[in-house]
């Protein structure tokens, strides 16, 4: 509808040196040629190797995003191909550019994601609590995290965290939702310790914005996070946020004015300041509201398309 087509190639691989890759290679290159393309712009290591190629061979220029951190491999560092232009999504992930593969400064473009806040609007007492009706939750607090099953995730440590909260809140019960490599492992977390009745896995959902209003405490312990999507959306949701104090997180999160921040791999501090959370629910529901608003303001869908269509504009002026 918005005048934009996909063409599929198959390069669903991890490694650069994957045949199927520099099989794609000449599709691509015809397709740029054919389409008069003035500009490409890779969201992966994948497709920046590609566009590097692309580029040299067509004399397209290129952009790449980089979403988190990486480490410093030996073909990564001989043949880094970030673009003429990368956007870091974080300052963090700016600082990782800069220090861990001498990125030029002056080629880095700091762009957070943005959020269209509008799919994500608040629901009012009344509507979340027929909602939690509907879910056969009502009155129990409700722990949620919406992510990769994955070990950078951290979610064993919300799992372990799960055994302090419900001794003070023996109703409780979290939600995991999300799909990945990690999930028998996370359920024989659950099963070790006890949690089968307070904790849920639930599949990956397109919209998010349909479960997080039954949320009390959105959580989201990672090792590592470029910035934090899954976070954004919950506090564009009005839900109050316990996250760890890595990457972009510290960007998205003032510590006790937005949300609460909490060391990596620590599951009982993880688990006091949910507890905070739960048992003051006006001041975690001020902090949600304070988040919610900055969110919008310097966190915006509108503010990210600006800034990335001024990185195209350097490259496409006649």
């Amino acid at each position: 509808r918005a005048g934009v087509f996909h063409v599929r190639m198959d390069i669903k691989v991890k490694s650069e040196a994957h045949p199927k890759l520099w099989a794609a290679i000449p599709q691509l290159i015809r397709f740029i040629k054919d389409n008069k393309i003035d500009i490409m712009h890779a969201q992966t290591r994948v497709t920046a190797v590609m566009a590097s190629i692309a580029s040299n061979m067509t004399g397209v220029p290129y952009v790449t995003t980089c979403h988190g951190f990486f480490k410093p491999r030996l073909f990564r560092l001989m043949f880094p191909c970030w673009g003429r232009t990368v956007i870091a999504i974080s300052a963090p992930v700016k600082e990782h550019l800069e220090c861990g593969f001498n990125v030029d400064p002056t080629r880095i473009a700091l762009i957070p994601n943005g959020l269209d806040s509008t799919q994500f609007a608040p629901v009012n007492a009344r509507q979340r609590e027929v909602l939690r009706e509907e879910k056969r939750i009502s009155g129990n607090p409700v722990i949620g995290i919406i992510a990769r099953l994955s070990p950078v995730k951290g979610i064993d440590v919300l799992i372990a965290a799960m055994t302090d909260v419900l001794k003070q809140f023996p109703n409780a019960c979290l939600w995991i939702v999300g799909e990945g490599d990690q999930e028998m492992y996370l359920r024989e977390c659950v099963h070790k310790r006890g949690l089968l009745m307070h904790v849920q896995f639930l599949p990956a959902v397109n919209q998010t914005s349909v479960l997080l209003p039954l949320l009390d405490v959105f959580v989201m312990p990672s090792l590592q996070e470029g910035l934090g999507l899954s976070v954004m959306e919950a506090q564009a949701s009005g839900v109050p946020v316990v996250v760890s104090r890595v990457g972009g997180m510290i960007d998205l999160v003032e510590e006790g004015q937005t949300g609460f921040l909490v060391p990596p791999n620590q599951y009982q501090e993880l688990a006091a300041k949910i507890i905070m959370m739960l048992k003051d629910p006006i001041k975690a529901q001020a902090m949600a509201e304070k988040a919610r608003v900055r969110i919008k303001t310097l966190f915006s869908a509108a503010r990210m398309v600006k800034d990335t269509r001024h990185c195209y504009e350097q490259y496409t002026r006649r």
